[in-house]
């Protein structure tokens, strides 16, 4: 079998984008993740909780490419920024928190 993987029209790819929220003074995590999400002024079914309150994941739609993927979460990441700034938080894009230990963090339920 000849798989031509650059002809192909039916690979699709998704993003899942995770976020810290932090304090926008403290920078410390803060258990915010509902207050943004009840805050936003769209994508509202592509932004979810995460295991803790202090996270948020952002997911594309199918997209067909690369390029796709780029524009859906530029937009969908900019509701979030703006959302996020409503509440006097901060998105973080990183595996882990600097000083903000995981176990004080709250639990979604």
């Amino acid at each position: 079998m000849d798989i031509k993987f650059n002809d192909s029209k039916d690979f699709t790819l998704g993003v899942e984008l995770e976020l810290q929220l932090v304090d926008a003074e403290t920078m410390a995590l803060v258990p915010n993740s509902s207050k943004v999400i009840d805050s936003l002024d769209s994508f509202q079914d592509s932004v979810k909780h995460e295991l803790m309150m202090s996270n948020l994941e952002v997911v594309t739609g199918i997209c067909a490419d690369i390029h796709e993927a780029e524009a859906d979460l530029k937009a969908k990441l900019g509701a979030v920024l703006r959302a996020a700034s409503k509440n006097s938080t901060r998105v973080v894009m990183a595996s882990t928190h600097p000083f903000s230990r995981w176990r004080d963090q709250e639990t979604t339920d």
